[in-house]
């Protein structure tokens, strides 16, 4: 299964579904990447164990996708955290998925 998902955040909903095998490509704003690769590091041997894959690019709602949006066409988009307040707060952190 080959997954997009848009606004990933801290990048839960798609490390959990790499580590159930799916191939995935997480999208968010540039700011939020060194986040994201950190969680995605931190769970890359249940991902890899369960041989799905996760990868992440920036993007901005409003732009144009980048050329190498995804490895291969998505079977599924997922939009994730996609209303966006500055007035709210986001708590936010590292996180393993344990078994």
């Amino acid at each position: 299964l080959v997954v997009a998902l848009m606004h990933a955040g801290c990048g839960l909903v798609g490390i959990v579904l790499a580590a159930l095998g799916a191939h995935v490509t997480l999208t968010d704003l540039e700011s939020v990447l060194p986040m994201l690769w950190e969680n995605m590091e931190l769970n890359r041997e249940a991902i890899v164990r369960a041989g799905g894959s996760a990868e992440c690019t920036t993007l901005a709602w409003g732009q144009p996708l980048p050329p190498d949006f995804c490895s291969s066409r998505p079977d599924l988009i997922v939009a994730a955290d996609v209303s966006w307040n500055a007035a709210c707060t986001c708590v936010a952190g590292s996180y393993r998925l344990t078994s």
